[in-house]
């Protein structure tokens, strides 16, 4: 059985996170209706809040304000949101209209674990072969005609303008 210490605590937590999510959702809607002054008192609160009791906010919640000036970035309204990739990583990056400020937030692309994704069953035959090979062995259609691949040699090919 949990101490009574532990139980209080996870009850007093539950109720900070609750208040913490209002709060959010109030600055929010203060600054869909313009009031962005109300809407960043109310997020100061919230951090305040959050400081006081040293219960932090949930991730999808302080995603929601500037670090910088605790504005409620939305997205079109006061901030701008793109998606980069740079290297091996790809990034959200969201910048406060307000101050300038942008935040970095990796992602993954494509599904989360498991296995990958398989291509349409249309493409391979249905008699019952777990291979992956094609029914039709034939090529795939005309070889090429032209283009970069089926020079040889490359460059300038022919002699002066007069020949």
């Amino acid at each position: 059985m949990k101490s009574r210490r532990s139980r209080c605590r996870r009850s007093f937590t539950t109720l900070v996170r609750r208040e913490e999510e209002r709060l959010a959702r109030w600055a929010l809607e203060l600054a869909r209706r313009g009031l962005t002054g109300e809407a960043r008192r109310v997020a100061e609160q919230l951090f305040q809040l959050a400081a006081s009791t040293r219960v932090r906010p949930p991730r999808r919640v302080k995603r929601l304000f500037c670090k910088n000036c605790r504005t409620p970035l939305i997205p079109g309204l006061t901030a701008r949101v793109r998606l980069r990739s740079q290297g091996g990583m790809s990034y959200t990056v969201v910048t406060c209209l307000s101050c300038g400020w942008i935040h970095r937030y990796p992602y993954r692309k494509g599904p989360r674990g498991g296995a990958p994704i398989s291509p349409p069953a249309a493409e391979y035959g249905s008699g019952g072969r777990d291979s992956g090979e094609r029914e039709d062995k034939g090529p795939q259609g005309p070889p090429r005609q032209g283009g970069r691949d089926n020079r040889q040699g490359g460059g300038h090919q022919g002699g002066p303008k007069g020949d």
